[in-house]
């Protein structure tokens, strides 16, 4: 037999040979085939592989998990009975099912579920407005589509903390209890925790009416700017309903001219109440020329990155202008001594330059084991035949042309045979050229908190795996969000632009 081609997954194959034994001449009428592949490697693969390859799935085993198809299932049990019918010394061997794995009624009692694994993370921090998922496999040693009972999701209510002004205390459904430990958020009506709805909320709907302002001066005030809903009716959803910003832009003209956040500053030669955020401190000139330097750097080296692209996807796009490395012997000993009865296992990693997509397998097996094999019924094995090379006798290749007097060589050499192999390598693809990304809406509208994608490509050919992610992200949401201390998310301060306050990036 050859070693296994892997470590794991159901994803090896082994090459197993036989010699069909007789007393007779060579020849034997052995009707079943000589070799044979086999699966190998059951183990689970470890992150980030796929834990079994395709066709293959996780079952639960009395020594724990393994890779297995439908075709390696406990075999069903075997009964001998005898007929009236027949003589009896004559039995037939017939089929009970009954005790086996793959019958449905037994399959309920071999299966059990497995732990709960986080699914989603909690998506909120406080009020007991968030949700975290849970998810388990239903483990049996049968077939997939395991009859466990119950479900193989739960959703529960995470973040029961009180929220911080100016959102609400608790979410709606929830109040605020004492706890030992304080405060937290608990359900009003205990059972609603039993069973939660999670829906998707609309699109932020800015053209609904705006509030009046709670204020008439100092940015002290807030006033409704957008709704939206929770779908479908009945659900809950992460987060709020309603988008409010500050109002009352003129700085007050009794107490505190602003309020808290927000300074006096110049506006189209207004004074009007700005995020203090708005204002940044003053440069000096070597500071102004570092930062100068820094953007022109980082331009350059995104110039010499793309023009470093643009030179090596031509080559990466041609399989020709791809080459294997050199054959490297992984099992230097033959698997046998005589007759070319033996395997020997070469491959080939190195596919080069880096990133490319070679053709052709990446292992190989040749035949060896030079000599006659003495002693046993057939001196040679498969389609050789026993020859005298030099007056040696030898096993070659009927194929092979012998002349009366051959060169004399310095030792005998097998005639390397390549078999029909499977290739161990992994398909790599390339990426295709970046291309706009259909529009999509900002995930999260104010403080340039949001991401939506501007482009995207493809890893070619169809079903290899390319590094690197196959979409562009950018910020989104502009409008400051009246939530934050600041306005606007990390990385982000606000700015004045034509007379409106956005969130814009710190570069």
């Amino acid at each position: 037999s050859t070693p296994c081609s892997d470590s794991c997954g159901a994803c090896g194959r082994t090459h197993m040979f036989r010699e069909c034994l007789c007393a007779g001449e060579e020849g034997c009428p052995c009707s079943k085939p000589q070799s044979r592949i086999e699966i190998c490697a059951t183990e689970l693969c470890q992150f980030p592989r796929h834990t079994c390859c395709k066709g293959f799935h996780k079952v639960a085993t009395t020594t724990g998990f393994e890779c297995a198809s439908e075709d390696s299932l406990v075999p069903n049990a075997l009964k001998i009975v005898e007929r009236d019918t027949v003589e009896k010394t004559k039995n037939e061997v017939i089929i009970d099912d009954s005790q086996a794995l793959n019958n449905r009624v037994k399959k309920e009692e071999h299966s059990v579920w497995g732990e709960w694994i986080v699914a989603t993370p909690c998506t909120s921090d406080c009020g007991a407005c968030g949700r975290i998922s849970f998810v388990r496999d239903c483990l049996c040693a049968g077939e997939e589509g395991c009859p466990c009972r119950d479900q193989e999701t739960r959703v529960e209510v995470c973040a029961s903390e009180l929220c911080q002004f100016p959102r609400h205390t608790c979410c709606d459904g929830f109040r605020k209890i004492s706890t030992f430990n304080g405060f937290k958020c608990a359900a009003i009506d205990e059972k609603k925790e039993e069973r939660i709805c999670l829906g998707r909320w609309t699109p932020w709907n800015e053209g609904s009416p705006v509030s009046q302002c709670s204020a008439s001066c100092g940015m002290c005030g807030k006033r409704r700017v957008g709704t939206r809903k929770c779908k479908p009716a009945g659900c809950e959803c992460s987060g709020e309903s309603e988008l409010f910003e500050s109002c009352g832009k003129y700085p007050c003209t009794e107490g505190k001219a602003c309020c808290e956040g927000f300074v006096k500053g110049k506006v189209d030669g207004r004074v009007e109440c700005v995020p203090a955020s708005a204002i940044p401190p003053a440069l000096s000139a070597a500071s102004r020329q570092f930062l100068e330097k820094r953007k022109d750097d980082e331009r350059k080296e995104v110039e010499r990155a793309n023009m470093k692209l643009k030179q090596i996807l031509p080559v990466l796009s041609s399989p020709s202008n791809c080459s294997w490395g050199e054959w490297i012997e992984v099992n230097s000993d033959c698997s046998d001594s005589c007759g070319m009865c033996g395997v020997r296992v070469s491959a080939r990693r190195s596919c080069q330059p880096i990133g490319c997509n070679c053709v052709g397998a990446s292992t190989r097996y040749e035949d060896c084991g030079e000599g006659i094999c003495e002693g046993r019924v057939k001196e040679c094995c498969g389609h050789y035949i026993k020859s005298s090379v030099n007056g040696v006798l030898n096993c070659i290749d009927p194929v092979t042309v012998v002349k009366e007097n051959p060169p004399i060589r310095p030792a005998i050499q097998s005639k390397s045979v390549q078999r029909n192999s499977f290739s161990t390598s992994t398909c790599r693809g390339v990426w295709s050229p970046f291309t706009a990304s259909p529009i999509s809406s900002c995930d999260v509208p104010c403080g340039l908190c949001g991401h939506q994608a501007v482009a995207e490509r493809q890893c070619i050919p169809e079903g290899c795996t390319c590094e690197g992610a196959n979409k562009l992200y950018e910020r989104c949401g502009e409008k400051p969000c009246w939530n934050k201390t600041n306005g606007c998310c990390d990385g982000a301060l606000i700015v004045l632009v034509d007379g409106q306050r956005i969130c814009k990036e710190i570069h």
